[in-house]
């Protein structure tokens, strides 16, 4: 009897590539992700279905909102420090 492996190679560097597009904060669309990889919509689609593939994506939104907090919350701080100083400029108490 001749099984056929169910075993899946492990991502490649075009899985990557998709995953960098689709976790973008700009994304495009499918269809252009697919145009800039050389692949089918359907193709993009398929790997959006693999368990390893969605783990990875997931990852990688959750990395890039954790960094995009972190440079609000730096951006934030600095405002209130400048609101804090205009505050006591304008009010006399300084």
């Amino acid at each position: 009897m001749n099984k056929r492996s169910s075993r899946r190679l492990p991502l490649s560097d075009i899985h990557y590539a998709a995953i960098a597009l689709l976790s973008d904060v700009k994304r495009p669309s499918h269809k252009e992700i697919a145009r800039r990889l050389g692949i089918t919509r359907m193709t993009l689609y398929r790997y959006r279905k693999r368990p390893d593939f969605q783990r990875e994506l997931k990852r990688e939104i959750k990395r890039r909102t954790e960094e995009l907090m972190r440079e609000n919350r730096g951006r934030a701080r600095v405002r209130a420090a400048r609101d804090i100083e205009w505050f006591f400029r304008e009010s006399g108490l300084s």
